[in-house]
């Protein structure tokens, strides 16, 4: 069985909350999620985790920092589809005062 991600659109329009409410617990830590460059995606298994982790009254977990990235397995992504790398934005130089 596969998987399927989900955007953050999708889980509060289920959940009946706001977008920035997902974002806000996907980056601290709260709500596991995929990043995919500067996408957030989920399952519904990590969803489902988490609201039986806050029914059951567990305390979220702590975070000192930032969380560590996850990788996204290979059954999720489609056959055939193509895999690019991450490509880092370059900076641009700033001009110099003259």
């Amino acid at each position: 069985m596969t998987a399927e991600l989900i955007t953050a659109d999708e889980v509060a329009a289920r959940l009946r909350v706001t977008r920035a409410w997902v974002l806000a617990e996907a980056r601290a830590g709260r709500l596991a999620h995929y990043r995919l460059n500067r996408k957030v995606r989920f399952t519904w298994d990590q969803v489902e985790a988490f609201l039986a982790d806050r029914e059951a009254g567990f305390p979220p977990p702590v975070t000192t920092g930032r969380p560590a990235s996850t990788r996204i397995p290979a059954a999720l992504f489609p056959e055939g589809a193509a895999r690019r790398g991450t490509v880092a934005p370059h900076r641009r130089a700033r001009p110099r005062a003259r």
